[in-house]
């Protein structure tokens, strides 16, 4: 018998998507924070009508420190 991967799909919007699957809940919650922590992903693909701080402020990154 094969081991099931758990499969997470995050949409925000029509422009933002996420698509992850892991093992077991541990390994997804680290791969969320791994795939959109903005202090290490600063690979976002800029839009016409935003800024880094626009994109900071959308609500779609990980942010360690909430201050």
């Amino acid at each position: 018998m094969s081991k099931k991967k758990i499969v997470l799909r995050i949409d925000m919007g029509d422009d933002r998507q996420l698509n992850l699957g892991a093992d077991n809940m541990n390994e997804l919650v680290d791969k969320i924070i791994e795939w959109q922590d903005w202090d290490t992903n600063k690979n976002y693909l800029p839009k016409k009508d935003t800024t880094p701080a626009k994109e900071k402020a959308c609500g779609w990154y990980y942010f360690k420190d909430k201050k």
